[in-house]
């Protein structure tokens, strides 16, 4: 992450994150940014200045181009890291998810078909969810739907190349069982 401040006239100093790869990008960053047209929100969403500044203070014309030179990286998804799967749980510590993801029990695997069919035009949006049902079931025993929807906003909030990373490895063992070709 770059750390910058702005001098805008009249204000006090804005202080500014700017991601330097998919790394440090949050899941509900990259949710957003994917189905934004407008480069300015996309911007702001990545860097937390607020949207109408934008507009309001011409000192971030400059800083707006100089933004989108140091977000040049994300035009290419393909150059995201492909480590492992490991997520930060908390006091929980580090956790990382199985390759086999075992026996699915049946309600795990209909909700997510489920949350698939309702999002089919969003699936983005489901891929918190995947990965905090797995979580939840691995670390808990047995699957609990509301318990994984809670665990959602927690996946939300880690880097995006993890969550889609997890996500569409039990996306394609789900359609892997449901084919039988796992």
């Amino acid at each position: 992450m770059i750390y910058s401040k702005i001098k805008i006239t009249g204000q006090e100093d804005l202080s500014v994150e700017v991601p330097e790869s998919w790394e440090d990008v949050t899941f509900d960053q990259f949710h957003f940014i994917s189905k934004e047209e407008d480069v300015l929100k996309r911007i702001s969403t990545l860097t937390n200045i607020p949207y109408e500044m934008f507009n309001k203070y011409p000192e971030l014309a400059d800083f707006y181009v100089w933004v989108e030179n140091k977000l040049s990286w994300s035009n290419n998804w393909d150059e995201t890291s492909s480590s492992s799967v490991n997520f930060i749980m908390g006091d929980k510590g580090v956790f990382n998810f199985p390759e086999d993801i075992g026996v699915l029990s049946i309600g795990l695997y209909k909700d997510l078909q489920k949350e698939a069919q309702d999002n089919n035009d969003d699936v983005y949006s489901i891929y918190p969810l995947i990965c905090a049902s797995y979580y939840q079931t691995i670390t808990d025993g047995d699957y609990d739907y509301t318990k994984a929807m809670e665990l959602a906003k927690v996946f939300n909030k880690h880097p995006c190349t993890k969550v889609y990373q997890a996500a569409g490895f039990f996306l394609k063992r789900l359609n892997e069982l449901r084919n039988g070709t796992y």
